[in-house]
């Protein structure tokens, strides 16, 4: 990792900048902000077509940890050449990341692509985890007929209503987003906050890099 006294931007990377990256950047900018560090930290995204705001439950996660947190102003923007030469630390969400990071920067000089890739990172390797991916709330969604197929499938097997829906919700705890009905209202609030916390980890890594 470089040398904390030659870092002064920092940029979080995911595909749509509306969820997960500005999450870190926000958060980042919160912890640095205790600890009085001054840093340039941004965020982007790998596939930007039509520029957005975050995502509504990714700022209202943002608020539930720290009512501080305002993100009204952000606006998903592309990586751009500048950001990956201006940058001094580049965190992606997961490893496609990487590659569509490096893809700017393959028909450059050897230099330039040799110096971009040293400063790519994914942001789970901060906690050791050198494939690991911050998981994606967004895109992963239960559908009522997949809900309804799992409900009658455990419904079957036991006679107890509460007992099937502790069932249910054991099989699709993988799945990190939830429909926003009965009984499983909040789980797309929760879906979010575990993201958030599964990144506010790795930034807590990170923060410590730059303490005195």
């Amino acid at each position: 990792m470089t040398k904390k006294s030659n870092i002064k931007k920092i940029m979080f990377v995911c595909t749509g900048n509306t969820c997960r990256s500005p999450m870190a950047e926000y958060l980042f900018k919160h912890l640095c902000k205790k600890e009085k560090l001054k840093l340039g930290i941004v965020s982007r995204g790998t596939k930007i077509g039509v520029q957005e705001g975050i995502n509504v439950e990714a700022a209202e996660s943002l608020k539930r940890y720290s009512p501080e947190i305002d993100t009204a102003e952000h606006l998903s923007k592309p990586v751009s050449m500048y950001d990956l030469i201006s940058s001094d630390m580049i965190f992606v969400m997961e490893p496609k990341h990487r590659k569509q990071v490096l893809e700017h920067v393959k028909h450059q000089n050897d230099l330039l692509t040799e110096k971009v890739e040293k400063k790519v990172f994914l942001l789970k390797s901060l906690k050791g985890e050198s494939e690991g991916r911050v998981k994606d709330p967004y895109n992963l969604i239960i559908t009522p007929p997949y809900y309804a197929y799992e409900f009658l499938r455990c419904r079957l097997t036991s006679p107890d209503l509460k007992q099937t829906l502790e069932r249910v919700k054991t099989i699709l705890a993988p799945v990190r987003y939830w429909p926003d009905f009965w009984p499983f209202k909040g789980y797309k609030r929760w879906a979010y906050d575990s993201c958030r916390d599964e990144i506010l980890e790795s930034l807590e890594v990170l923060l410590k890099h730059f303490k005195p």
